[in-house]
C-alpha cells in the first residue's frame, strides 16, 4: 500500500463553525440578560448607541469569524496528511510537526483520543511517533496495513 492519505476536513471544519456561532451567539445573549437583571445594563441607553448597521455588523462578524476559523483549521489539517512509500510512513507527531518512521521499526498501534482529536498512534522504539487522525482517508485499510508490521507478540 502506497500514497497520500488527506485528512477528511469538510464535514469536521463545517460543524465547528456551526457549533462556534451558536456558542458565541448563546453566550453573548446569557451575558446580557445576566446584565439586565443585575441593573448595569438598560436597555434604552444602549440602544440609543447602537444603530441597526453597526448591529447587522456584529451579527455577521461572528458567523464570519467562525468561518475564517474553519479555513484555518482546514488548512492546518491539510498538514495531518499520511503517506506511506516501500520504506517509510511520513505524517505528523503530537507538535504537528512533520516526521517520518521506517515501516519495520513499528512496534505498536495505540489509540488516542485528547480534547476532541481522535487518531491512532504509530509507535516506534526509537524513531518517535505518528498520529493518524480517525478522519484520514481508507483509515481502517491504513490501520490494518501497519498492523501487518507489528511484532508477532504485540499481535
Amino acid at each position: 500500500m502506497r500514497g497520500t492519505f488527506e485528512v477528511e476536513s469538510a464535514a469536521l471544519t463545517k460543524q465547528v463553525t456551526r457549533l462556534m456561532s451558536f456558542k458565541i451567539y448563546g453566550l453573548s445573549a446569557v451575558l446580557l440578560l445576566a446584565l439586565y437583571f443585575l441593573g448595569i445594563f438598560e436597555i434604552k441607553k444602549q440602544i440609543s448607541l447602537f444603530t441597526w448597521m453597526l448591529l447587522l455588523l456584529v451579527a455577521l462578524a461572528i458567523p464570519l469569524f467562525a468561518y475564517l476559523t474553519r479555513r484555518f483549521i482546514a488548512w492546518s489539517l491539510q498538514g495531518a496528511r499520511i503517506t506511506i512509500d516501500s520504506r517509510d510512513l511520513h505524517g505528523v507527531n503530537y507538535w504537528s510537526k512533520r516526521q517520518s518512521i521506517p515501516l519495520r521499526e513499528i512496534i505498536e498501534l495505540r489509540p488516542f483520543s485528547k480534547k476532541g482529536v481522535d487518531a491512532m498512534v504509530a509507535v516506534t522504539f526509537s524513531s518517535g511517533e505518528i498520529y493518524i487522525s480517525t478522519k484520514t482517508e481508507r483509515y481502517e485499510e491504513i490501520i490494518e496495513f501497519l498492523g501487518t508490521f507489528l511484532p508477532p507478540e504485540v499481535k
